[in-house]
């Protein structure tokens, strides 16, 4: 529906909120530099807001290696 996204289910336990809004601006604002639409933005947003839900603070993609079930940061296009 126009307007409305559904909710992204975190890869794994919920530890800490710390970061999670950080974290969805943060990949919404590299979304949308990139060349996404809105809505794709908004939506790695979300996947990086969820990620951050399962780390003690917030997370970095300078982590290491991550498995695919966790979202990446990469623009469309």
């Amino acid at each position: 529906t126009e307007g409305r996204w559904a909710a992204v289910k975190p890869a794994g336990e919920i530890i800490d909120s710390y970061g999670c809004g950080d974290s969805f601006v943060a990949a919404l604002t590299f979304g949308l530099a990139g060349g996404m639409t809105i809505a794709d933005a908004a939506g790695l947003g979300a996947q990086w807001g969820a990620r951050a839900l399962t780390y003690a603070g917030a997370p970095s993609p300078l982590d290491g290696p991550e498995p695919e079930s966790k979202p990446r940061l990469e623009p469309a296009g």
